[in-house]
C-alpha cells in the first residue's frame, strides 16, 4: 500500500530557511503553502497553488505566520497506508500529503517512520525533484 496521510495532525520538528507569510486563509503547522492570486494560502494541489514553502505552525486568515522552504514534519498514517523509508511525497487535492504520482510530482521524501502510524518526511517543495541518495 502506498502512503497516505489520514490526519493533519502534523508536527513540524525542524525547518530551513524561515521567513513570515500573511495567511489568506487558515492552516495548520505542516500544511504546504503556496500563492494564489498574490496571497499565501494552502496548496491543496501541486498543479493549481504550486506548493513553495511549508507552515511552521497554525494560523488563522490574516495572522502572520513563519514557514520554511525545508521542513521536516510527522505526518499520521495508519497500518494500511503506512511510508516506505525514500518513498516520494506528494500534496493531494485534500492538502494532505500521499505518495508521488505522475499527476501528483513529488514535494518531498519519507526520512523515517516511526511504526505503523507515522512518517518523518523530509520537504522541500521548491525542489523541481528530489533524488534520494544512499551511502
Amino acid at each position: 500500500m502506498a502512503f497516505a496521510e489520514t490526519a493533519q495532525d502534523r508536527r513540524v520538528l525542524e525547518g530551513i530557511n524561515p521567513f513570515s507569510v500573511t495567511l489568506a486563509e487558515a492552516v495548520h503547522a505542516g500544511d504546504p503553502l503556496g500563492i494564489s492570486g498574490g496571497t499565501w494560502v494552502l496548496s491543496a494541489s501541486a498543479t493549481v497553488e504550486q506548493p513553495i514553502a511549508i507552515a511552521a505552525e497554525n494560523g488563522a486568515v490574516g495572522e502572520t505566520i513563519t514557514a520554511y522552504t525545508m521542513a521536516v514534519v510527522e505526518c499520521v498514517t495508519t497500518s494500511s497506508t503506512y511510508a516506505t523509508v525514500g518513498e516520494k511525497v506528494a500534496v493531494s487535492d485534500t492538502g494532505y500529503y500521499m505518495a508521488a504520482t505522475a499527476d501528483y510530482p513529488d514535494v518531498g521524501f519519507v526520512a523515517s517512520i516511526g511504526g505503523l502510524v507515522t512518517a518523518i518526511v523530509f520537504l522541500c517543495p521548491c525542489a523541481a525533484q528530489l533524488t534520494v541518495v544512499r551511502a
